[in-house]
C-alpha cells in the first residue's frame, strides 16, 4: 500500500470525474465563489462523444460554444417529417472545454489522479486515491460516470444505457436533407421487422456544410446494450440502404 500524503488544501467540493457533467458542476460552483478540485485520471481534455442541444435551454455563454445551429429539425416516425420547431446545436467541445475552465478560474484546482475511496470525519470528508493522496473537502460529488464510483449502483439485470455510433464523412448523395438536422429517423424498410423489434435503433443526422455529413446510428436505450460494431454495422447498412454510402476513405468516427 503506498503511503498517504495528506493534501495540505481543503476544497469546498471535489469533484470525481472529468467529464462534461462533473466539469460543467466544478466551473458552476466555482463561478459562485467555491473553490473546487476535480480530480481525473487524465489532464483537462476535449469531450470526445458529439453533444446537441436545443439552443433555447443553453446559457448564454454556452450558446457561444456552438458550432452549428439548425433551425430546420425533423423527426421521421413515417414517410413525412414531423417538423420540430425549435433551433438545435451543435456544441465544439474544444471550445466548450476551454469556456468551462476560463469561468472556473483560478476556484478549480484540477488534480490527475484515481479516486479508491472517501470517508467523512467530522465536517471534512477524506478522499484517497489510489497513489496513496489524500484530499479533504467539506462536499463530495461523484461524476464518475453511470453506476458510480464511490458507492456504486447496482442494476439488476445490468445498466440500460444509450449507445451510438456516428461519423463524419464526405457524401456523393446526401444522406440526409441539406441544411437540416434529423433528430431521429426510426425508418428502416432494410430491416426486418423482428430485427427492428429486438435491436430498436435510429438515424441522427446533421448537414455540417457542402457535401459533409455527421451520420449516427443510436439506441436510445437498451439491456444489455448493443456493441460498438452491432452499431457500425447497422449505420452502414442504413446508408448503403439508402445509396448514400460515404465517399471519404476513413471517415471519422465517434
Amino acid at each position: 500500500m503506498p503511503a498517504e500524503v495528506l493534501s495540505d488544501h481543503t476544497t469546498d467540493v471535489l469533484v470525481v470525474g472529468g467529464g462534461p457533467s462533473g466539469l460543467a458542476l466544478a466551473a458552476e460552483l466555482a463561478a459562485r465563489h467555491l473553490s473546487v478540485r476535480v480530480v481525473a485520471p487524465h489532464p483537462p481534455q476535449p469531450f470526445a462523444p458529439t453533444y446537441g442541444a436545443w439552443l433555447g435551454e443553453l446559457p448564454a455563454w454556452a450558446q457561444a460554444c456552438t458550432a452549428q445551429v439548425w433551425t430546420d429539425v425533423r423527426v421521421y416516425s413515417g414517410p413525412q417529417p414531423t417538423p420540430l420547431l425549435r433551433p438545435y446545436a451543435l456544441l465544439d467541445n474544444a471550445r466548450l472545454l476551454g469556456t468551462l475552465l476560463r469561468r472556473a478560474g483560478e476556484r478549480l484546482c484540477w488534480t490527475q489522479g484515481r479516486v479508491t475511496r472517501a470517508e467523512r470525519r467530522g465536517e471534512l470528508w477524506h478522499v484517497h486515491g489510489e497513489a496513496g493522496e489524500v484530499w479533504t473537502a467539506r462536499l463530495v460529488v461523484d461524476a464518475s460516470g453511470h453506476g458510480g464510483l464511490l458507492q456504486p449502483t447496482a442494476f439488476e439485470g445490468g445498466a440500460a444505457l444509450q449507445t451510438a455510433y456516428g461519423i463524419v464523412a464526405h457524401f456523393r448523395r446526401p444522406p440526409s436533407p441539406p441544411g437540416a438536422m434529423v433528430w431521429m429517423d426510426y425508418r428502416a424498410p432494410h430491416l426486418s421487422r423482428t430485427e427492428v423489434r429486438a435491436e430498436p435503433t435510429f438515424l441522427y443526422a446533421m448537414h455540417l456544410d457542402g457535401d459533409r455529413y455527421f451520420v449516427q446510428e443510436t439506441s436510445l436505450i437498451a439491456r444489455p446494450a448493443p456493441s460498438r460494431e452491432f452499431m457500425a454495422a447497422r449505420l452502414y447498412a442504413r446508408l448503403e440502404a439508402l445509396g448514400t454510402p460515404p465517399t471519404t476513405p476513413n471517415p471519422t468516427s465517434g
